[in-house]
């Protein structure tokens, strides 16, 4: 949750809006006709639809920059 309260306060908004924001995100991926798309998710989460604290720590460990 660290990681959506200091994006929330980045952005000058709620922490409810970052959730929000970011299931938006999940939801897009989530019900995506791309075929790649779902992979990504997929490789994830599996057939799990994540939550925003859950995607957001998947995220920021297992993504290399």
């Amino acid at each position: 949750m660290l990681g959506i309260k200091k994006r929330a306060h980045q952005q000058g908004v709620s922490v409810s809006e970052v959730k929000e924001r970011i299931q938006s995100t999940i939801d897009e991926m989530y019900y995506s006709d791309d075929p790649d798309v779902q992979a990504e998710l997929s490789s994830y989460f599996g057939k799990k639809r994540p939550t925003p604290e859950e995607y957001v720590y998947t995220m920021a460990t297992k993504i290399k920059y």
